[in-house]
């Protein structure tokens, strides 16, 4: 069996895009350099995500 694990920035209000539908307030907060996206990337061999946030991080 498979290990399911979140993997995700949500705000305080439970938000994770701008109402713009905008993601670029991620990478404005403090430590979003340091975050270990591609060491945990390299562990999951399926990542599921909305169809907005495939097409901004495609970009």
């Amino acid at each position: 069996m498979r290990k399911v694990q979140f993997y995700g920035a949500v705000s305080i209000d439970g938000c994770l895009a701008t109402k713009d539908n905008r993601l670029d307030w991620l990478f404005k907060t403090a430590g979003a350099n340091d975050a270990p996206t591609e060491a945990f990337m390299q562990q999951v061999d399926t990542a599921i995500m909305g169809r907005h946030t495939y097409e901004y991080t495609m970009e």
